[in-house]
């Protein structure tokens, strides 16, 4: 199956290549024995107070997160929306140390697990979690998906873009 993806970067600051990114999700949905259900997916790059505003909003929990998912309505052809916090995979990285391609690509890979049905909210689901993330992150290398995202601070003074920002939708 080859869906739709969409893709809203809404930190002007964050690099990707747009097709990398939805190969991720051709190789899970082709590949990966979970499944997520049919129709276009759409997912978000956003930063600390965005995804604050939807935590509260919609979990009414007021902190910090690193991914929230929103089902779909496959009736409407729609599979559902994965919000990725890029601020949160930069905080960790410097934290914890490791990459920070890695950390917003596990972010991405969560999601979609999350859209698969599997949930991280009791211990025994969190572990399961854990190794289905592993799972898919193997695949994903083992298929040549490492898409690269970097964070740049070379933002156009005169368009408030940034120059270096890989557009393909």
């Amino acid at each position: 199956m080859h869906r739709k993806v969409r893709i809203f970067n809404a930190v002007r600051r964050l690099l990707l290549d747009r097709d990398e990114v939805c190969r991720v999700f051709f190789v899970l949905d082709e590949f990966f024995f979970k499944k997520i259900p049919d129709g276009e997916i759409s997912v978000a790059f956003l930063d600390g107070k965005a995804m604050e505003y939807l935590h509260q909003k919609f979990l009414d929990d007021a902190f910090p997160t690193d991914v929230i998912t929103f089902s779909g309505d496959p009736a409407s052809s729609f599979a559902g929306e994965i919000c990725v916090s890029v601020d949160y995979a930069e905080d960790y990285v410097r934290a914890n140390g490791g990459e920070f391609c890695e950390e917003l690509l596990l972010y991405v890979v969560h999601g979609w697990l999350h859209l698969s049905g599997v949930d991280d909210k009791e211990k025994s689901d969190a572990k399961y979690m854990r190794q289905c993330e592993k799972d898919a992150l193997s695949l994903l290398r083992s298929n040549g998906v490492n898409p690269r995202f970097t964070v740049s601070e070379l933002i156009s003074k005169k368009t408030g873009k940034n120059p270096m920002a890989v557009d393909n939708l």
